[in-house]
């Protein structure tokens, strides 16, 4: 595979210019990273005018790009600093700098939530130079945050997100969203879509959404799409999948029709009588503690309709929640989450 398709360059010819004085001195326009720049190594990356000298063994070892690289005959004039040839990278500092630290210091290995940008730049550059272990530790962090079988989701999800293996910032959502379409990362797709089609409206998604400090932050125009899409789509079976709403209280066998009828109206007129989809109705246990209105805030469901209603509830909600979350990757035009497994376990072992 030719190295310039990849966005590398060996650092001859035109590459070595303005980058590296006669004698092998690196010029004033380029700096080292202090904390990687390794007195034995024998490799020097180079990004945005940042030099890591690291070594050509670990590179290979965890990189199937570099280890191919590597076994390619070099030109005799290949330029050098300090006797390590110089590889010149398309990617950001930052983004090398996360990369070569999750290879060396395996600091975000642990448990402890780290910031967005070492997940991303683990999950490009892990896709980028065929790195499993940091493209598999980027994905293992986001599928925590946004899981792919509906009773992970019931006990990760509640109305106001909070994130446990990621550190929270500004328009992290939006983030993490553009993050799963650019960079291939399809578990985590239908709920990170389904959860902007949650917190934004439509006017949000197309113009983006305002943050804090008065910025703006965008979804790309492909995320866009979907999203839109998916909104509606999401509306239409969320009001199918509780259509049975209206049965509760008119049974014949219903031992209290005026309690388990006004519960039935207030969820209609709250829930989905608003044009949007109530997270409560489709992840929680909804039919063991849900109370529209905060009457009975200790009270369970259960006990607040009579058996008779309560057995039909339970039954059909989760029968919907089901068939619901079997269908959301279509929402957004992607495939069923087997399929979606499999592209991601491809991913991650790197073909």
């Amino acid at each position: 595979m030719p190295i310039n398709n990849l966005g590398l360059d060996l650092g001859s010819d035109s590459a070595g210019a303005g980058h590296q004085a006669s004698d092998g001195v690196a010029d004033s326009s380029t700096t080292r990273c202090k904390d990687l720049w390794l007195s034995d190594g024998n490799i020097i990356l180079e990004a945005e005018n940042t030099q890591f000298r690291v070594h050509q063994s670990i590179l290979a070892r965890h990189s199937i790009l570099f280890a191919d690289m590597f076994t390619l005959p070099q030109p005799a004039d290949e330029s050098a600093i300090e006797g390590c040839p110089v590889i010149l990278l398309q990617d950001s500092a930052e983004d090398t700098e996360y990369m070569l630290r999750g290879l060396y210091d395996r600091c975000y290995l642990s448990k402890d939530p780290i910031p967005f940008k070492a997940v991303a730049a683990m999950a490009r550059l892990g896709e980028k130079f065929m790195i499993s272990c940091l493209r598999s530790e980027a994905l293992a962090r986001l599928r925590t945050e946004y899981p792919s079988t509906l009773a992970e989701a019931s006990v990760a999800q509640a109305p106001e997100k909070t994130f446990t293996t990621i550190i929270e910032e500004p328009g992290l959502l939006i983030k993490i969203a553009n993050l799963a379409h650019d960079s291939k990362l399809w578990t985590i797709r239908p709920m990170v879509y389904l959860w902007c089609c949650l917190i934004m409206d439509v006017d949000s998604i197309s113009h983006g959404l305002e943050l804090e400090d008065g910025t703006r932050a965008h979804l790309s125009r492909d995320v866009q799409y979907l999203c839109l899409y998916g909104k509606q789509k999401l509306d239409e079976a969320f009001r199918k999948c509780f259509t049975w709403v209206q049965r509760i209280g008119q049974t014949r066998s219903c031992g209290h029709k005026k309690v388990c009828g006004n519960l039935a109206k207030n969820i209609i007129e709250e829930c989905l009588a608003q044009g949007s989809v109530n997270l409560s109705l489709l992840f929680a246990e909804a039919w063991s503690i849900y109370d529209p209105e905060g009457t009975h805030p200790d009270l369970p469901f259960s006990k607040i309709l009579c058996s008779s209603c309560f057995e039909v509830a339970n039954t059909c909600a989760n029968k919907g929640r089901e068939k619901l979350w079997e269908e959301l990757p279509s929402y957004f035009e992607l495939p069923d989450w087997e399929e979606l497994k499999r592209l991601d376990a491809m991913s991650t072992c790197i073909l």
